[in-house]
């Protein structure tokens, strides 16, 4: 009883010091949570909410585990005192004894039933803290996309590539709307087909060979691609080579088309122009561009 007693005072109190551990993470995400954007911020602040709320259950029912640890502890000195002497027991001695036993077991009761309370308590903890993490690597970096690139990256971090594979291509409608969606249905941006102001040449609407689809300009089109002879629709990039660097962090930013960009982590920026800054999801880059010059890349497992 008293052997049992102590490894579930033990197993409680390292307990507690996993779940302070988690307190301290909520309270440090709480502090940042501010940076996530109004959707993300909310659902994250409903979990912080619960965690701590689970966290102060805990504190209250370690509180009373050391209470009652004190008690016990008091009791199973009288009892091993009183089993000692060697003097025959007397009935009112004997009958203190069996009380304090029966104290005893009482308390042991309750500190098992403080044992669950706390186990289920920290496995509804445990599973919250993995629900904010996940949010958390999920979170995107509003930035100012020029400010990113010239504190993230130095002249070492530059990768040279062109692309080399088909697309499909159309010219756009003036006013219509593209929207950018990843095969993991992250929508990357959205685009509004224009028309340039001293050309009248309306952007071109292109479509790659993961088919997502996005919009450029008439004369960067123009300077880019060559159409394919005797294929209709589609176009040969003429094998430019453009800056990258690789993406340290999920982040979105104001597109020079005046639109957010999200790109994830992993993913590829092309900042040939500081003026026209884009990104490029993981894959897509590896399956529509070749590197030229590279230092310590690699591209994706065969897992993806």
């Amino acid at each position: 009883m008293i052997h049992n007693s102590f490894f579930r005072d033990f197993e409680v109190k390292n307990m507690y010091d996993d779940v302070k551990i988690i307190s301290d993470f909520v309270e440090r995400t709480n502090k940042t949570i501010k940076s996530y954007d109004k959707a993300t911020s909310d659902k994250a602040l409903n979990i912080i909410k619960k965690i701590k709320l689970n966290v102060d259950k805990v504190k209250g029912e370690a509180k009373l585990l050391s209470e009652l640890a004190f008690k016990y502890s008091q009791l199973t000195y009288k009892v091993n005192k009183h089993e000692d002497t060697f003097t025959p027991i007397a009935i009112f001695s004997k009958r203190k004894y069996n009380k304090n036993i029966g104290s005893m077991l009482v308390i042991n009761n309750k500190k098992n039933n403080i044992f669950n309370t706390v186990m289920g308590l920290q496995q509804s903890i445990f599973a919250d803290e993995n629900k904010l993490k996940s949010i958390i690597k999920k979170q995107f970096k509003n930035v100012n996309i020029v400010d990113y690139v010239k504190e993230n990256y130095n002249k070492n971090d530059i990768i040279k590539a062109y692309k080399y594979k088909i697309v499909k291509a159309r010219v756009g409608k003036v006013g219509e709307k593209i929207k950018t969606v990843m095969s993991n249905g992250l929508v990357e941006t959205i685009n509004t087909v224009k028309s340039d102001d001293k050309t009248g040449k309306n952007d071109w609407v292109i479509t790659n060979v993961e088919g997502e689809q996005y919009v450029i300009p008439h004369k960067t089109f123009e300077k880019k691609y060559n159409q394919l002879p005797n294929n209709d629709g589609y176009y040969q990039p003429k094998g430019e080579l453009v800056s990258v660097v690789k993406l340290k962090d999920n982040i979105t930013f104001k597109a020079s088309w005046k639109e957010d960009m999200k790109i994830e982590k992993g993913g590829f920026l092309v900042v040939s122009n500081p003026d026209d800054i884009y990104g490029i999801k993981k894959e897509a880059f590896f399956n529509t561009y070749k590197i030229k010059e590279v230092e310590n890349i690699e591209e994706p497992s065969d897992e993806r």
